[in-house]
């Protein structure tokens, strides 16, 4: 925490760098988990010769990017109030050359992956506002310790190697609601260089600090354990495939038996035995039913504490209703929530930030608090349900009433108009009741 209105001093940022250290490694192995590099694949045996297949789930990569496509599958909109055209017309053609809709869907996916996501605001050479994500492994968020518990200073440290000498340098950037200033250090982050010092007029941190929970935590984090064992069940049952392959020949009876005589029965494929002799496969037994029914509790464990349904679960099926399938979402939709208005905040200060650049450079003065989120749920829509719905409700509610239940953008007076166009040019498919044709 820092105190209100103070800038960090540089033993205050090698002292934040140490404690950082722990957090990093928690996100690095976040990561490592959704690109598939598991603990089962560090796995060794003291015995070189014995069977070691390491089999990595794809349960965190599945898991995260449920999550983020659930909640950003769709483009979020940004609406003004009345007299707000302006401002919309300033946020469409800065979000159309940020690529927003991109961004938004990278910085949703750290969330899902590590349970934070930065991002960071500059003006280019051009006067143009621009916003990037950057990767939140090595970005320190300092808040200050009020109640309100704003960000204060935004650290974001990175490693440059010199492709002729191989030598790694260490550059520190800190944000604050002042300036950028850049340091040059040793990966050890002992000693602190200032090489640059530039102010940047946004009025506040020109940074964002997005969380994915208050706990900020990953999505799959509370079910890594379960993936681990799940992993650990598939590799050992390849192995015990492999022992059973390489399964040993025991011959009985047969002590006198020369390497060259079983070269010969190898090659004619003839084994014989004396009156007291026996040949039989030495082979380790397995329960593998066991192990099945093991696997399918960690499958439908993960599943259920995580909050992603099973797509291949028969209530799934294409003639399920949509209270069903709603029902069998409730808690990926209560988590997606939660998430939505962690992440609105995000998309606030983005605004607010704007504005406040926007209002220097004299494009006009605005008030972030005019602007309008909505998010929109990339979930499949049944549209004969609702059509039906509409149709049994009958003249108890109006007809504006009734579109509202579609699960589609109606523009309410563009469709009277069309309607009116279609009816005057006989051009409609469908004739009111009562009309002939």
């Amino acid at each position: 925490m820092l105190e209100n209105n103070t800038r960090l001093n540089e033993e205050e940022i090698r002292a934040y760098l140490k404690m950082h250290a722990p957090e990093e490694a928690r996100r690095r192995r976040m990561f490592d988990y959704y690109d598939g590099r598991h603990d089962i694949c560090k796995r060794r045996f003291d015995d070189p010769t014995k069977p070691n297949n390491r089999v990595s789930n794809g349960y965190p990569k599945l898991i995260a990017n449920m999550y983020a496509g659930y909640l950003l599958g769709e483009p979020v909109s940004y609406t003004a109030g009345v007299g707000g055209e302006e401002l919309e017309r300033n946020l469409s053609e800065a979000y159309a050359y940020n690529d927003e809709q991109a961004e938004n869907s990278q910085l949703a996916l750290d969330l899902a992956i590590c349970g934070v996501g930065t991002e960071l605001l500059y003006v280019d050479p051009d006067g143009n506002v621009r916003f990037k994500r950057v990767d939140p492994i090595g970005c320190i968020a300092v808040w200050d310790d009020t109640i309100e518990e704003a960000l204060r200073a935004l650290i974001r440290y990175y490693d440059v190697r010199e492709v002729a000498s191989g030598k790694i340098t260490r550059m520190v950037e800190v944000y604050d609601s002042e300036s950028r200033r850049v340091y040059r250090t040793d990966p050890a982050g002992l000693g602190l260089e200032l090489v640059e010092d530039t102010p940047h007029y946004f009025g506040d941190v020109p940074a964002i600090a997005f969380k994915n929970n208050s706990r900020v935590t990953g999505d799959f984090e509370g079910e890594i354990s379960l993936i681990d064992g799940y992993d650990l069940m598939q590799s050992d049952a390849l192995n015990d495939d492999e022992y059973f392959s390489d399964a040993y020949l025991m011959l009985k009876g047969m002590s006198g038996t020369e390497a060259e005589d079983i070269a010969n029965m190898k090659k004619n494929r003839v084994m014989l035995l004396p009156n007291d002799g026996g040949a039989e496969w030495l082979i380790k037994q397995s329960n593998d039913s066991a192990a099945e029914n093991i696997k399918t509790r960690l499958d439908r464990d993960i599943h259920r504490f995580s909050g992603v349904p099973d797509m291949s679960d028969e209530s799934f099926a294409g003639n399920a209703s949509g209270v069903a399938i709603r029902y069998k979402l409730l808690a990926f939709e209560n988590i997606a929530k939660a998430k939505e208005r962690e992440f609105k905040r995000g998309l606030q200060r983005r605004v607010e930030l704007m504005c406040n650049i926007w209002r220097i450079l004299r494009r006009g003065d605005f008030d972030w608090r005019d602007v309008t989120i909505t998010f929109k749920r990339a979930l499949p829509q049944n549209l004969l349900e609702s059509a039906q719905a509409m149709s049994a409700l009958g003249s108890i509610l109006s007809d504006e009433t009734k579109r509202s239940i579609l699960p589609i953008e109606i523009d309410e007076d563009v469709e009277k108009q069309r309607l009116q166009d279609e009816r005057e040019s006989g051009m409609s498919l469908f004739l009111p009741d009562g009309e002939a044709e």
